[in-house]
């Protein structure tokens, strides 16, 4: 088995190591410098694991996807998707991205753990009291699935037609979110040009000149500079100031 994920700024890690470990197979971030299309003609089954936007998958996850689908062929899959509330077939739209009967979709399954959306978000829905709620609650529904794919009984949530729809519906807003978020990356004066967010932009968005932070227009939405920046300077679509910042589950 080989685990590959990609995390915005905590969870999808935090969920894909933790089952990494249960099930005692190595796990990977795609955004290493790593040959992945070695990597997944050596394993079966893969794990793949994601952030929920909208329903939909993320950028970069999607490019994974489309730059290895060969690699895909006829494997058994594992989709596990992280989620604030619900996004009705999230582990079920990795499938979208291939043809059909591309590979077999052996468990699926949403694990729900707090919203990264620190300047939007209530700071309780992100705050120690519910992320230690949340994190038992993942961990007993990744116990059960541990067993449920050793036993053969494996979950496959989310690929019910009805939570196929509402899944769609929720996906009808995403092309709006993600445009909104691709020039909507603002750096205020707070900023003190430490480079910390351009070192941490998953696709490259933001650029340092001298002392100043400059975006590309190619942002996606993943809020890990908004909750990384020290001086709290930056804002994505949303221009409320940011108060307090969401780093990831507690450990």
């Amino acid at each position: 088995m080989l685990v590959l994920y990609f995390s915005g700024t905590g969870n999808t890690r935090y969920l894909a190591e933790a089952f990494a470990r249960q099930m005692q197979a190595p796990c990977h971030s795609i955004e290493e410098p790593l040959n992945f299309r070695r990597l997944l003609e050596e394993h079966n089954p893969i794990a793949v694991c994601y952030p929920i936007y909208c329903s939909g998958i993320p950028r970069l996850m999607r490019q994974f996807a489309a730059a290895h689908r060969q690699q895909f062929l006829g494997k058994q899959v594992i989709i596990f998707c992280t989620q604030m509330l619900f996004s009705g077939d999230g582990a079920r739209a990795f499938t979208d991205l291939f043809p059909d009967s591309w590979f077999t979709p052996i468990c699926g399954e949403h694990f729900f753990l707090p919203g990264n959306l620190c300047n939007v978000l209530p700071r309780w829905t992100y705050g120690p009291l519910l992320q230690r709620w949340e994190r038992r609650r993942l961990w007993k529904k990744l116990v059960r699935t541990c067993d449920g794919l050793l036993s053969g009984h494996p979950p496959l949530r989310g690929f019910h037609p009805l939570s196929r729809r509402l899944g769609q519906w929720q996906r009808n807003y995403l092309p709006a979110a993600e445009s909104r978020a691709s020039s909507g990356v603002m750096v205020n004066s707070d900023c003190t040009g430490c480079g910390a967010c351009v070192r941490s932009c998953p696709v490259g968005n933001l650029k340092k000149e001298g002392d100043f932070i400059l975006p590309q227009d190619s942002c996606m939405f993943c809020y890990r500079c908004v909750n990384l920046c020290p001086k709290r300077a930056i804002t994505v679509a949303y221009r409320k100031p940011v108060v307090s910042q969401y780093k990831g589950p507690l450990p």
